[in-house]
């Protein structure tokens, strides 16, 4: 297999995706001022489930039709989507976005030591260990060092946050 290089097209779709990324915790905070984290979490859901039913209709394509499927992507789409939608909205009614983000910067960590877990020849090592690291240094210093010793201020909420960071790790 041939692997090429990244274009202009991939940089800049990478952007678009940090921005939408980035600037969700900004729109679910607030946001759950007004509204109930539940409803936050089940207008996300369904919003995206009209843009794939789109995206599959458009394309030509059909969805599956086995049951084992539609049981992986249940489960799937409640622990990868739905679960921490509500995690994230609920614990945003008190954390503010910076400190969100940094508590959903776990993904990568998790993520990390899940696979050396749970998935064959993908083991820890001293560099991947140390990448991560800096990677996290480095969104604490794009965040803020000051949101970072808001940490602690509400343990439960920034618990459900980090757990939304978990359950995005386990559908990884």
């Amino acid at each position: 297999m041939i692997q090429q290089r990244p274009g202009p097209l991939d940089y800049g779709l990478m952007v678009a995706l940090a921005a939408i990324w980035g600037g969700s915790f900004m729109g679910i905070k607030i946001a759950v001022a007004e509204i109930p984290p539940l409803t936050i979490g089940a207008g996300r859901v369904m919003l995206a489930t009209l843009v794939f039913l789109t995206i599959v209709r458009l394309s030509g394509r059909s969805l599956p039709r086995r049951p084992a499927s539609w049981a992986l992507m249940l489960a799937v789409g409640l622990v990868g989507t739905t679960l921490p939608f509500f995690l994230i909205a609920w614990g945003q009614i008190v954390v503010d976005a910076g400190p969100a983000a940094i508590l959903m910067a776990g993904v990568p960590l998790y993520t990390l030591v899940l696979a050396h877990f749970f998935v064959a020849g993908d083991r820890l090592s001293p560099g991947k260990v140390i990448g991560l690291v800096f990677g996290l240094a480095g969104l604490v210093v794009l965040v803020g060092p000051e949101n970072l010793a808001r940490l602690g201020d509400d343990t439960i909420r920034q618990l459900a946050i980090a757990g939304a960071a978990l359950c995005y790790a386990v559908t990884a």
